[in-house]
């Protein structure tokens, strides 16, 4: 995750929710443009091959290595 920018990994951590590009640009006042520009980033930054792949990765982040380590990697409060 090192390699990722700050707001990849905002977009990184988003793709566990299975969130649109659309949705994740609303939420971070970006346009589908730019989302779609830091998820190929995302994409080859951690070698990964699609975007089921990106989500699989974040999903597993967000439950396992983050959990591990006390980040709440973006959720929000319930």
């Amino acid at each position: 995750m090192d390699r990722l920018t700050p707001r990849e990994f905002e977009v990184f951590v988003m793709m566990a929710e299975g969130l649109s590009n659309e949705r994740m640009a609303d939420r971070l006042y970006l346009t589908e443009r730019t989302v779609r520009a830091h998820l190929s980033a995302v994409t080859e930054k951690l070698e990964l091959d699609s975007r089921l792949s990106v989500c699989l990765a974040s999903y597993l982040f967000r439950n396992t290595v983050a959990n591990d380590n006390g980040c709440r990697c973006g959720r929000r409060e319930e």
